[in-house]
């Protein structure tokens, strides 16, 4: 066989194999295409504020041991809720509940499945751009006011996305709490606090993502929260020597060990858009040396000058269970309670 033949059949072969692959039958479903990825079907239904209609996002993924594995999107969280099984274009969906989802799957590929459920069609992709690196959490506030009076209120924190226009805390469909955009995330208003009546509760996200892109997501509050304590029994205290660029923060931690630390410095006016420094976790410690060097969330510490005033904020933190606080990339979305302590200072 002479060369010019040679490459006439390979070219055959080539073009024969690349019309298999465009042609492929997408009504035949293939579990290899399916298996091991994060499913999204965003269930938005044009109702902002409803906490009753199931309209948030699902995200689920098929591993190939037949688990059935689910992300709690708002702290990317993924969690095995129950087991899969396939036969021909059907996929049988039965969750650790007992309850049982049959997909008749009517078109299928390596990044789309369109299902008919319960008479009802859906469409399932992978993850959408518009979402970004979008996390969603609610969680437990304690405070000292004026006079060192103590309260708790809810919390929240939404961030990870640039093009967020809206944003609410749906606690239930009459008490919905608007945030505010404080550049990089958003949170509750000061205007808008709800108090915490103590039990533990799902609660919703309404979300708005550049012009036409809405998401609701959902996440959990539990029960516990960080024992009280007089504020004078933080110990608080910072300190550097004149001319050093080094600042000692100490205090007195909780017996707890599970209750992690973060510190926090600020100009005089607590402006929280620009920290001189916000640490990583800290861990049954009660002392924090911070100089320009420290590794950090943010560290600006060289713009402290002699004679600026400046706050220490002391963040004890009590995670949601099974949080990785170390190692969990998205360990800040998965918050359960928090408490704030702060200390007004002079730089020396």
């Amino acid at each position: 066989m002479n060369m010019l033949k040679l490459l006439f059949l390979l070219g055959v072969v080539v073009i024969v194999g690349a019309c298999k692959d465009d042609d492929r039958d997408d009504t035949v479903l293939n579990m290899s295409d399916i298996t091991g990825k994060l499913w999204y079907n965003n269930r938005w239904v044009g109702d902002k504020y409803s906490t009753t209609k199931e309209d948030v996002l699902q995200v689920l993924k098929f591993e190939k041991n037949g688990k059935l594995v689910s992300m709690d999107y708002s702290g990317r969280v993924e969690s095995n809720v129950g087991d899969w099984t396939n036969k021909g274009n059907e996929i049988t969906l039965t969750y650790n509940e007992g309850v049982e989802e049959i997909w008749d799957v009517m078109h299928s590929g390596g990044d789309y499945i369109t299902v008919v459920v319960n008479e009802g069609e859906r469409r399932y992709g992978l993850e959408p751009d518009y979402l970004q690196n979008l996390t969603a959490d609610a969680y437990l506030v304690n405070e000292y006011t004026v006079g060192n009076s103590y309260r708790t209120h809810w919390g929240v924190d939404v961030r990870g996305n640039n093009n967020i226009r809206e944003a609410a805390l749906l606690l239930s469909s009459d008490v919905v709490v608007t945030l505010e955009n404080h550049g990089y995330y958003w949170t509750e208003s000061s205007s808008e606090y709800v108090d915490f009546d103590s039990q533990p509760r799902d609660v919703r996200f309404y979300v708005k993502l550049g012009k036409d892109n809405y998401v609701k997501l959902t996440d959990h509050i539990y029960g516990q929260n960080i024992p009280y304590r007089n504020v004078a029994e933080f110990e608080l205290n910072a300190s550097n020597k004149m001319g050093e660029t080094t600042l000692t923060v100490s205090w007195n931690p909780f017996p707890d060990p599970s209750i992690y630390y973060r510190v926090e410095i600020y100009n005089g006016n607590m402006d929280p858009m620009n920290p001189y420094f916000v640490s990583l976790p800290q861990s049954s410690r009660s002392e924090l040396k911070i100089s320009p060097n420290t590794k950090g969330e943010v560290n600006r510490m060289k713009d402290l000058k002699s004679g600026d005033k400046y706050t220490v904020r002391l963040v004890s933190i009590f995670y949601e269970p099974g949080t990785d606080v170390l190692n969990d990339e998205y360990g800040y979305a998965n918050i359960q309670a928090v408490t704030y302590v702060t200390k007004a200072q002079v730089w020396e």
